[in-house]
């Protein structure tokens, strides 16, 4: 048999009801599956708790947060920064659950794509059976992936990583086609948004066009111009910024002679500063970006966050026209 899958589980004592609701639900694959669930009730008595907790943690392959008040208040939402690196280095899932109501997107975790899909809590689903029995399904789901099912189990957190880092090095490809990223820029006060080409190393931004089957460097991947404001769109320079991926992470480059903003502080011309989700860039003072970025982590569904589902456009070169509160597209 293979290897099993280990599923941890974040809860708070408070939820004990509806963890024990997750697991009963879990039970058509557990077996199937072959899958391992710890969360705080499988601690034996008389161990060290934080401990466990932190070596559970580095054992999981899929790590599940039930999002609750009582959670976000508890000793426990200490270890979530762990589970949120392991998801940076692409050694583990991580998944959260709204199981009551609760304002859980101004947590670390906010940017994450929770389940269910709908957005609406477990608690106050119309019918709780339906809600966890969408999310038995999409776990489910990412149980199909070879990479989840080939991670090591480890003796400890430091070999954990150590171990699980030399499968990710030996696998690139197939991790990042497993944890892919999606990314996108938003114009602010528009509806409208670029998604970047799945893969892209690189964004250009600037008002400077790109023809058709012309080489990319002469011209942009999002070009910037505003309607009526020629003064405005002349202080975007022909090749303002260009946005670069590092393996997971992204750094954002100002060539411009206008400068650009980073949430407020002006940019380095020509030196790489690391950008991050939600992260904003004021452009010559003229307009301004919001970077989004999504981990699609092996859910069967396509992401459907209300503020990138929008006149979502798909990547190919596009030349964006805005202006406050107004936008118009047009081919190039």
């Amino acid at each position: 048999m293979s290897q099993p899958v280990r599923l941890f589980i974040f809860a708070s004592p408070e939820d004990n009801g509806h963890l024990s609701k997750l697991v009963v639900h879990l039970e058509p694959i557990r077996d199937q599956k072959n899958i391992e669930i710890w969360n705080h009730q499988s601690i034996t008595p008389g161990s060290n708790y934080e401990s466990e907790i932190e070596h559970q943690i580095h054992s999981a392959n899929i790590i599940l947060i039930l999002i609750t008040a009582d959670f976000l208040s508890s000793s426990d939402v200490k270890f979530v920064p762990v589970a949120l690196e392991l998801r940076r280095q692409g050694l583990a899932v991580v998944i959260p659950i709204l199981v009551r109501p609760v304002a859980w997107e101004f947590t670390p975790f906010g940017e994450l794509e929770p389940l269910p899909r709908n957005h609406i809590a477990v608690t106050v689903a119309s019918n709780q059976d339906e809600a966890w029995t969408e999310i038995v399904r999409e776990i489910h789901a990412l149980l199909v992936s070879p990479q989840i099912l080939s991670r090591p189990v480890s003796d400890g957190p430091a070999a954990t990583v150590a171990g699980r880092q030399a499968v990710s090095d030996q696998h690139t490809p197939l991790l990042r086609g497993q944890f892919s990223q999606r990314v996108y820029l938003r114009v602010l006060n528009t509806p409208y948004i670029y998604e970047a080409v799945p893969g892209a190393e690189s964004i250009s931004v600037g008002r400077q066009r790109r023809k058709p089957g012309a080489d990319p460097a002469s011209g942009n991947d999002v070009v910037l111009r505003i309607p009526d404001g020629s003064a405005k769109s002349l202080a975007i320079s022909r090749r303002h910024l260009e946005i670069r991926r590092d393996g997971q992470e992204f750094f954002v480059v100002d060539y411009s002679k206008h400068g650009t903003r980073l949430n407020g502080t002006p940019l380095q011309t020509g030196s790489p500063t690391p950008l991050h989700a939600r992260d904003r860039l004021l452009i010559a003072d003229a307009l301004n970006l919001e970077f989004l970025v999504e981990q699609v982590a092996l859910l069967s569904k396509p992401l459907a966050r209300p503020e990138i589902g929008l006149n979502m456009i798909p990547g190919t070169p596009l030349i964006m026209e805005a202006s406050t509160g107004d936008m118009r597209t047009e081919d190039p």
